[in-house]
């Protein structure tokens, strides 16, 4: 004789069965519970991020405004000035490494002034038309520019240029 479930009144094999249903149905609403939370989680997180990032700005903008403002005596004391100020993105940057090279290159054009090998206005020039082209040395993979491994992949800059001259 087949035992029966005491509340069910169904035979016990399928209690057991219907139990073992719910207990996945349970599971399943706890996972998609949880990942719902934890998602919640990358939301706060990147709030908090996008807030401390406008702080930094603003502190930036302020930090360069000051350098302006400021008479300096060289114009490495200038370039050291507004250096100081955007160093502090380089936690922002994607690729903290070209915010490097930036900050050498402004800092190395600042010391042709001094030596009297640049003029100001040639310094600016150079270093606009460094700030418009990416540094020779970054590896075109990194940037998107090398093909990919399915063949094709987009061009190069140079090979765009060179193609529509």
């Amino acid at each position: 004789m087949a035992s029966t479930h005491p509340v069910l009144g169904a035979p016990l094999s399928a209690a057991v069965g219907a139990h073992g249903a719910c207990m996945k149905l349970v599971t399943a609403a706890v996972r998609a519970c949880t990942l719902v939370l934890l998602s919640g989680c990358g939301v706060a997180q990147q709030a908090q991020r996008e807030k401390l990032e406008a702080e930094v700005k603003a502190k930036i903008a302020q930090a360069v405004l000051a350098c302006h403002s400021q008479p300096f005596r060289t114009s490495v004391a200038r370039a050291q000035c507004r250096n100081d100020a955007e160093a502090q993105a380089r936690p922002f940057f994607p690729y903290p490494d070209l915010l490097d090279e930036r900050l050498a290159a402004r800092l190395a054009l600042a010391e042709k002034v001094d030596r009297k090998q640049l003029s100001e206005s040639e310094a600016q020039l150079a270093f606009a038309q460094r700030r418009a082209r990416p540094a020779e040395s970054v590896d075109p993979v990194r940037l998107g520019l090398a093909p990919s491994r399915c063949g094709g992949g987009p061009r190069s800059a140079r090979s765009s240029r060179a193609a529509s001259s």
